[in-house]
């Protein structure tokens, strides 16, 4: 399946709901930033066509005590103890995460795929992130703010694609909670506030 562009003549298309959706999940006034946007379904109908959106500024973010190294170096804890492998960690950039990582079992530790993302339901077996092969992209980037604080900002997207085929992947919505876990996480181990 093609992602279908995001139009406005979609948006007329798809009616009050997505235009609902799409209200309550956009970024507020200002241009989108291209290096920080992320793609969302917002609808699926009952024949599987999905809608899409792109939220701008993407990303949960949080501003914590700590050089940039000391929050990578608690970063570098945090995403194993959540059952993500570091796959990416680059000092220069400040960034650490996972991309294209293929989650086994669908579960992350304790984390069934299904409590954080939304990946649309098969018609009769269940949630697709919980059948489904899953392919995760979790990367938080650090950035100082002053002299003795970061700001960190985690994007999370994921892609299903059922078992055992070469079909195109579908692009799951995260519900946040993940983003939270990493933002609460590290803000305990800094002993820091939002």
């Amino acid at each position: 399946m093609r992602r279908p562009s995001f139009t406005v003549a979609l948006l007329a298309a798809v009616g009050s709901f997505t235009s609902a959706v799409i209200g309550c999940a956009s970024g507020g006034s200002q241009p989108p930033d291209p290096s920080s946007t992320t793609d969302r379904v917002v609808a699926t109908n009952a024949n599987g066509r999905v809608f899409w959106t792109i939220d701008a500024n993407g990303g949960a973010e949080v501003s914590v005590n700590g050089s940039p190294a000391s929050v990578m170096a608690e970063l570098s804890q945090i995403y194993p103890d959540l059952g993500i492998p570091i796959g990416t960690a680059l000092t220069i950039s400040g960034q650490i995460g996972n991309q294209n990582y293929r989650v086994p079992g669908h579960r992350l530790k304790s984390i069934q795929l299904s409590q954080i993302l939304e990946c649309g339901q098969e018609s009769v077996t269940g949630s697709r992130a919980d059948l489904d092969e899953i392919t995760l992209d979790v990367i938080s980037t650090i950035r100082p703010h002053g002299d003795s604080t970061s700001t960190v900002t985690t994007q999370f997207s994921a892609t299903a694609r059922p078992m055992g085929t070469s079909s195109d992947p579908v692009h799951c919505a995260t519900n946040g909670r993940l983003e939270e876990m990493i933002n609460n996480r590290l803000q305990k181990a800094l002993n820091t506030s939002k």
